[in-house]
């Protein structure tokens, strides 16, 4: 009996690629196009730390790193919001392709564990087409992943959410543009603006963690049943 269990878990498996491809094929086609880029020597590996870097650790350091290999400030910002768009987009395709897949849906319950009592206190308070609203300022303050969480919990249209986390990510990058170009007048030395704008991330996340955990705390009470 448990060899023909594998066929169907295979053709599950099949079902569900087939079903991404058909819903999602420019994040296909992009990956594919990336990756042949990069097997084949196009992209530099100054770019591919670009990336890693705009990914870890968001639009300052990537500024800062794309100054050092001849991109101008403006010009990181603009990758990093084609990067955090693709990103975006291509998340939210997994999450609704995915949803209801064995192997995935332990992984998008704990997500939904998480995120689903902010979505509860939000809603509570700003009504489900303020929450829309609060998409941006969160995606703005904390990136682009917890803009993606609570869109997939509000089950938000994809280009619907994808414009609210691309405006966010807008006012993000143009805010970095400001701080980068303020602190370089005072601190010149490529290493200590890292550390300066590492410090600024630090005290910027344990605040909104800190919002978000009271958010949750207070959500978890809002969705419990009267």
């Amino acid at each position: 009996m448990i060899p023909d269990q594998h066929p169907s878990r295979n053709s599950e498996d099949i079902i569900h690629l087939k079903d991404f491809f058909l819903k999602c094929p420019f994040v296909t086609i992009m990956f594919v196009f990336l990756t042949i880029l990069t097997i084949g020597g196009v992209l530099k590996m100054s770019f591919i730390i670009f990336i890693i870097l705009a990914i870890v650790q968001g639009f300052n350091l990537s500024i800062i790193y794309g100054v050092e290999i001849g991109f101008a400030p403006y010009q990181s910002v603009i990758f990093c919001l084609g990067i955090y768009t693709y990103l975006s987009y291509s998340t939210l395709c997994i999450f609704e392709t995915f949803e209801h897949y064995v192997k995935v849906r332990p992984h998008i319950r704990n997500i939904k564990t998480r995120f689903t009592p902010v979505y509860f206190f939000l809603t509570h308070h700003l009504g489900r087409f303020g929450f829309f609203i609060i998409v941006i300022p969160f995606t703005f303050l904390m990136g682009w992943w917890v803009a993606v969480a609570l869109a997939f919990i509000a089950d938000l249209k994809i280009h619907h959410a994808i414009v609210g986390i691309f405006l966010g990510l807008t006012g993000s990058g143009i805010i970095a543009l400001i701080l980068y170009a303020e602190i370089q007048k005072v601190v010149s030395n490529p290493l200590a603006l890292a550390v300066v704008f590492i410090g600024i991330s630090l005290i910027v996340g344990t605040i909104m963690h800190s919002m978000i955990y009271r958010m949750r705390k207070s959500g978890k009470q809002i969705g419990r049943p009267q």
